[in-house]
């Protein structure tokens, strides 16, 4: 840079106008690029957290109308609500999970399908619970987990009471 700008003097004026022109331009279309790109960015997050706050307002309001009144009744009011969603590749995942009700063994993997993997290795099931783990301690609110095999996601952890005589 010290270089062109020693050779500058030399040049014409007209060569060094078109050298400002053409800086002030690169610096003015980097900047505006960084501004729609943080704006949009911004912009595309606040619409998820939209679509995800949503989609647990459904499921909330699927268990709250069904008027279960047993943990299990709550559990299987989610259940039909979330097999009743339609799955897509931009789909929101949502979980429900009720710490009373333990999972039987074979369905302890978050993404599963309640069938385990024959070729699925113990150090793989390891690795997997850790995600689900991670996943499931997220702290309440909107967060976003980075992990190896999921990439980036963006959650949304709602705690709920269930109704008062819920045993």
């Amino acid at each position: 840079m010290a270089a062109l700008m020693g050779r500058l003097p030399s040049l014409g004026l007209r060569w060094r106008l078109a050298a400002w022109v053409a800086a002030v331009m690169l610096i003015s279309t980097a900047v505006t690029f960084v501004v729609v790109y943080r704006g949009s960015g911004t912009q595309l997050r606040a619409q998820i957290d939209r679509e995800m706050d949503d989609a647990a307002n459904d499921l909330v309001r699927a268990i709250t109308v069904s008027g279960e009144q047993t943990t299990p009744g709550v559990v299987q009011a989610a259940d039909r609500y979330l097999q009743q969603q339609p799955f897509r590749s931009t789909s929101t995942l949502l979980l429900a999970l009720a710490p009373s009700v333990r999972a039987r063994p074979g369905e302890t993997q978050l993404f599963a399908d309640g069938r385990r993997e024959a070729v699925e290795s113990p150090a793989e099931e390891a690795r997997a619970r850790g995600v689900e783990s991670q996943l499931t301690h997220a702290p309440a609110g909107y967060s976003t987990f980075s992990g190896r095999d999921l990439g980036r996601l963006r959650l949304l952890k709602r705690v709920i009471r269930l109704p008062a005589g819920c045993r």
